[in-house]
């Protein structure tokens, strides 16, 4: 449907340069097509009607960012590459070596109470 709607804007631009969007428009609606005025200018710069600029490729656009932002960037895509999520398996050795800490802090926690009280007891 779109390309019927862009070749019935090409072919009338073809026949008369001069057409305004909105005699374009009201021939592909007695069609049945919906046409904006984007395609509209597409056609246009299509047929060099208009003035356009050259569309740049994707290594142009890379080469037009500043150094520092290429920069940034190949360092986050070089990170995700590297990045490696850990498997469940490790995480769950991971959660009992924590526990295990956390079990040592709360033995060294209750050691100290003790020997706290003992000391206080002492005097």
């Amino acid at each position: 449907m779109a390309n019927e709607a862009f070749d019935i804007i090409v072919s009338s631009l073809k026949r008369n340069p001069q057409a305004t969007f909105a005699s374009i428009r009201d021939k592909a609606a007695a069609k049945g097509h919906t046409i904006y005025p984007v395609s509209y200018g597409r056609a246009k710069a299509l047929l060099g009607l208009v003035k356009s600029k050259p569309r740049k490729d994707a290594k142009t656009a890379t080469e037009a960012v500043a150094p520092h932002e290429r920069a940034e960037r190949d360092i986050q895509k070089a990170v995700r590459a590297k990045f490696t999520p850990i498997p469940i398996g490790q995480r769950l050795n991971a959660l009992g070596q924590m526990k295990a800490i956390a079990n040592e802090l709360n033995a060294l926690r209750r050691f100290k109470a003790k020997v706290t009280a003992l000391l206080t007891t002492c005097d």
